[in-house]
């Protein structure tokens, strides 16, 4: 009973550390592309309310695609 107890605790510490690798990877992603709002995140860190960010990724809706070769 003693391997279940331990079994537990070792899969909450491999759950958190793995939060918190995947957290600091998405954030040293965004600072090396450019995309980090240093400020932002600083207040969201914060508590702070924050406006939604605008939705500058939503592409044009395009008519479908045809093939050209007969």
């Amino acid at each position: 009973m003693l391997i279940f107890g331990i079994d537990k605790f070792m899969s909450e510490c491999r759950a958190l550390v793995n939060f918190t690798g995947n957290a600091v990877a998405t954030l040293f992603i965004a600072w090396w592309d450019r995309t980090l709002d240093a400020d932002r995140a600083r207040r969201v860190f914060a508590g702070e309310t924050v406006e939604p960010m605008p939705d500058e990724d939503r592409l044009p809706s395009t008519a479908p695609r045809t093939s050209t070769m007969n």
